[in-house]
């Protein structure tokens, strides 16, 4: 898939690994990994090892318990051009906790000065604009002056995966069917300033 597309970032939701799992994954990349302990979940970030990749701490001990937020963040740097965050989040069913914790996660990633782009599945139908969590995702991501760029469903007629960023610049994002997932992958571009050297990431 990553040399198919020509990915550099791939960020994977249900990876369903177990916890210290040995698994294949593709040569001349790092990657890595937040399993859950029990059953199912977990995220991923596999990155081709000529990016710069540092993991991101984040302190979760003001959130709020139970949540179903399963995320990781990390820098990434090509050469020497200014690096840029990363973070691919995983939701599912906690969801007025989850999304107070995700209003502090956006309030940390965005608060590092740097561009942020979070991928993931929010398992919010962004579609499903009369629904009040919607309304409430879509007013955090306001608050933390973040865009939504997904404009097509990525499962059935839903669109629960959203890219998010604080960075203006127009981002085409493709959708593409790999008849792995229940959900379409999507992929977009970003740019590695000064020099326009870019980078896909990619998020199923």
């Amino acid at each position: 898939m990553m040399e198919e597309l020509k990915l550099d970032v791939l960020c994977l939701t249900e990876t369903w690994l177990k916890m210290n799992e040995e698994c294949a994954f593709p040569p001349m990349c790092n990657v890595l990994r937040n399993d859950r302990p029990t059953r199912g979940g977990g995220v991923s970030i596999i990155l081709m090892d000529y990016l710069k990749m540092c993991a991101i701490e984040v302190d979760i001990s003001d959130w709020k318990t139970p949540h179903s937020v399963e995320f990781l963040c990390v820098t990434v740097q090509n050469n020497y051009y200014k690096s840029v965050v990363i973070c691919v989040v995983y939701r599912t069913k906690y969801i007025s906790n989850d999304l107070y914790n995700l209003d502090l996660l956006f309030e940390f990633l965005c608060n590092l000065g740097k561009r942020v782009y979070v991928l993931g599945d929010f398992n919010v139908n962004y579609f499903d604009t009369n629904n009040k969590h919607c309304k409430s995702l879509c007013n955090i991501l306001e608050r933390h002056d973040l865009t939504q760029f997904t404009q097509h469903p990525t499962r059935d007629n839903n669109l629960l995966d959203w890219i998010l960023s604080n960075d203006k610049s127009h981002m085409d994002v493709k959708m593409h069917d790999f008849s792995i997932s229940d959900h379409l992958l999507s992929t977009c571009e970003i740019l590695f300033y000064k020099k326009k050297t870019q980078c896909k990431t990619s998020c199923i």
